[in-house]
């Protein structure tokens, strides 16, 4: 780049900008070589049209991208359920014998760690656990698999209607991100359904009959010999009532939050502690 010219991080519009002399200089100057009156050399795009774009600061979504997704959805959902444990204990006591536990949330409590024993409120914990861990890596990869996908497919849509550079598309579509925050959640929701509700329905059968079966995998093999494997799905359109919701409010919230966050203190986005610390929060 000439001397005199750099970026700058536009807070207001979120972008870098190029920062000359004069506001009127544009992308489509410095690329076509023409700038402040002066010229130089275009821009070659030796890396393609990526190489002559202004900065991007999402990373390519890469194995080692993959990974970390799967990695922390799998251990921040699998461990967070597994603390509420108890808590599913006791509402699907609550449910599935209301004659019996009929004293309310706190009530019901009492009555299972005193009658019981404490070891009784982690009951299910296996299924509980795992389902978790699968659905978990599935919901974090795939939300940003599609949200990465809907906004090609919504930036090609633009240049192909409005006969745009990309460069203008991606402008366009970054108008939208809320909805595609939506429809990329709904849509990994929807999938992870399929994933969880086998689970549950194994977890439901060990605490509502403790004597079904010695383990989870007694469990599974008895429902699936006398109920048949679709027994195992059965709660699916269920799960679509709750899932999809909860997804979707989970990482509209976190994305909104955390992206407000990182605009009211921009040095959080260089600084590896304090982008913790706002993820910490924003999850929360």
């Amino acid at each position: 780049m000439p001397s005199g010219f750099g970026l700058q991080f536009d807070e207001k519009l979120e972008k870098y900008i190029l920062t000359t002399p004069s506001s009127s200089n544009t992308w489509e100057d410095i690329i076509t070589g023409s700038l402040e009156g002066r010229n130089f050399k275009p821009i070659n795009p030796i890396f393609g049209f990526r190489g002559r774009s202004p900065i991007e600061l999402e990373k390519s979504l890469d194995l080692s991208s993959v990974l970390r997704f799967i990695a922390s959805g799998a251990l921040c959902s699998s461990v967070a359920h597994l603390v509420l444990t108890p808590i599913d204990v006791v509402k699907t006591k609550v449910q599935t014998k209301p004659e019996t536990y009929n004293q309310g949330i706190i009530g019901t409590f009492k009555k299972v760690w005193v009658e019981e024993g404490p070891a009784t409120l982690f009951d299910g914990w296996e299924p509980t656990f795992l389902g978790f861990f699968v659905g978990g890596a599935a919901a974090f990869f795939l939300t940003e698999y599609f949200r990465r996908s809907y906004t090609i497919l919504a930036t090609n849509m633009i240049m192909t209607a409005q006969s745009t550079s990309e460069i203008t598309a991606t402008s366009i579509t970054s108008n939208f991100e809320i909805p595609l925050i939506i429809a990329s959640a709904a849509t990994s929701g929807f999938i992870c359904c399929f994933l969880l509700a086998p689970f549950d329905a194994i977890r439901v059968r060990t605490v509502a009959q403790p004597d079904y079966a010695d383990n989870i995998f007694g469990v599974v093999s008895r429902m699936i010999q006398e109920e048949g494997l679709a027994s195992l799905f059965s709660a699916v359109p269920v799960w679509f009532l709750k899932e999809v919701p909860y997804n979707v409010m989970k990482f509209l919230v976190f994305d909104t939050s955390t992206e407000y966050l990182l605009q009211a203190y921009p040095v959080a986005r260089e600084d590896i502690r304090l982008s913790l610390l706002v993820s910490l929060v924003g999850g929360t």
